[in-house]
């Protein structure tokens, strides 16, 4: 019987890893954003290589297609996100039954998990 691991299931021990790292923390207003501008910073930074890979992926892809359609786009996006952060992890007041008065009831968003996305490489 062979009782090796198929790629997919070799990747259990890390999803597990993310899984508790995630369940110790809720990341903050604050954490959340410096993370956007970390991620705006380095889509600026690494332009020119995103350009090229994707040149070199869709095989002679004109530069400002690549730029207007991936680059600016990612870009827009983060953007938006930072905008929007504040009022989207925002509470939200929620009715409680009188039986439980005086207590108060709110939905508060954080993220629900790790996702994984496992893909064919070229």
């Amino acid at each position: 019987m062979d009782t090796a691991l198929t790629p997919v299931e070799s990747l259990a021990p890390a999803f597990e890893r993310l899984r508790a790292a995630h369940l110790a923390h809720i990341p903050s207003y604050g954490e959340r954003l410096s993370a956007l501008e970390r991620l705006e910073n380095a889509v600026r930074a690494c332009r020119d290589d995103l350009v090229a890979a994707c040149n070199a992926d869709f095989g002679r892809r004109a530069t400002l297609e690549t730029l207007g359609a991936d680059v600016m786009v990612s870009l827009d996006e983060i953007r938006h996100a930072k905008k929007h952060l504040r009022q989207w992890m925002r509470p939200q007041s929620r009715a409680v039954n009188f039986s439980f008065r005086p207590a108060r009831g709110e939905v508060r968003y954080a993220p629900l998990g790790v996702v994984g996305i496992v893909g064919p490489s070229n």
